[in-house]
């Protein structure tokens, strides 16, 4: 009885949002272009860390305030909501969400490093309602400990998930974006990786970890 209704369980997808739903990286650099023209940047194809942070540190001895500039970009209330979507991301989803016996979730971190900075969390919500309708708003998670949350394939592009829960609650699929591009999956949390929506390769994916649930 017991491996019946383990059987019938819903296939669990959490998708994060940011680099995997929504263009992040590539609004990000537009975004602090247009705010600070004559600061130096760092263009997508040199990207290799996961905070911006990180990769603007080298710019400090040119521009003392660099690393301030940088986290006020996505910091101002806007950048979130305008964020456009990844290429065939919004037609993955409902397609992915439209499988049998297949439930999806939104699972995404908010920001948490600047007090009182919290438009991110509202504006996530604003997104999923304008790109994918009211009814996904429902299935929105917002947490920083993502391993609290049960699934069975996570898609992500962090490149280690990290939280309470050791080993992992769920497989974790690298997404490819600019700042992990460049990594070995030997360095990271996940399993193995998915490079785009547009190729098909999503559905493979998830038709493997369907059958191995």
């Amino acid at each position: 009885m017991s491996g019946a209704m383990r059987k019938s369980a819903p296939f669990r997808v959490l998708l994060d949002m940011d680099c995997v739903l929504a263009d992040f990286e590539g609004n990000y650099l537009k975004c602090f272009r247009e705010k600070f023209p004559n600061e130096p940047f760092v263009p997508l194809a040199d990207r290799r860390h996961f905070y911006i942070s990180d990769d603007y540190k080298k710019f400090e001895e040119q521009s003392p305030d660099i690393l301030s500039k940088a986290r006020s970009v996505y910091e101002t209330p806007g950048f979130f909501g305008s964020q456009p979507p990844i290429e065939g991301a919004l037609a993955a989803a409902k397609e992915i969400s439209g499988l049998t016996n297949v439930e999806v979730f939104l699972c995404t971190s908010p920001l948490t490093k600047t007090p009182g900075v919290h438009h991110d969390i509202m504006e996530k919500l604003e997104w999923t309602e304008k790109h994918l309708g009211m009814d996904w708003v429902k299935r929105v998670i917002i947490t920083k400990d993502k391993t609290m949350v049960h699934g069975n394939i996570l898609i992500d592009d962090r490149p280690k998930i990290k939280g309470v829960l050791k080993p992992l609650p769920f497989k974790h699929i690298l997404f490819t974006a600019s700042h992990n591009r460049h990594l070995d999956l030997r360095a990271t949390t996940a399993a193995e990786r998915l490079d785009n929506w547009t190729d098909g390769s999503w559905q493979t994916l998830v038709e493997k970890y369907m059958k191995l649930m």
